[in-house]
């Protein structure tokens, strides 16, 4: 029994440092989505058509982070990422006063995102699954 937890107590210890490592590949020093993005102008087409249900139909990124706050996009507001990969982002985000929200990015390709959104802007609910495509400069 002595020896059964020596081994697991070993491997504990030899398995923490390439645990903590792919952590912080994965949280902090890995490539990201948001630094995958392209700047400039995006353009926003609801997704099974009609309207948007964004608070504006296109975009000029300087920051990506502004996309995953498309209802507040003029708002500054303080953003949590809560996953982030090279294909996929989660946020989670507040504007003081003007609302909050938690938003999903998915990069189909380097100028086409599949976003979905829902939160709270101007005292009112808001949900929508759209599709950006980068359309050039600002």
């Amino acid at each position: 029994m002595k020896f059964i937890n020596k081994k697991l107590i070993l491997f504990g210890f030899m398995a923490f440092p390439a645990m903590a490592a792919a952590y912080a590949a994965a949280h902090n020093g890995g490539p990201t989505l948001l630094e995958s993005i392209n700047t400039g102008m995006w353009q926003f087409r609801a997704v099974g058509g009609g309207p948007t249900g964004t608070a504006v139909n296109r975009l000029c990124v300087g920051n990506p982070k502004k996309l995953a706050q498309i209802q507040h996009a003029s708002a500054n507001c303080e953003q949590f990422i809560v996953r982030s990969t090279p294909k996929i982002l989660e946020i989670s985000y507040s504007c003081s006063g003007q609302g909050q929200g938690n938003s999903w990015i998915r990069k189909e390709a380097n100028n086409i995102l599949h976003i979905q959104s829902r939160g709270i802007s101007r005292g009112a609910p808001f949900s929508f699954a759209i599709e950006a495509r980068q359309s050039g400069g600002c």
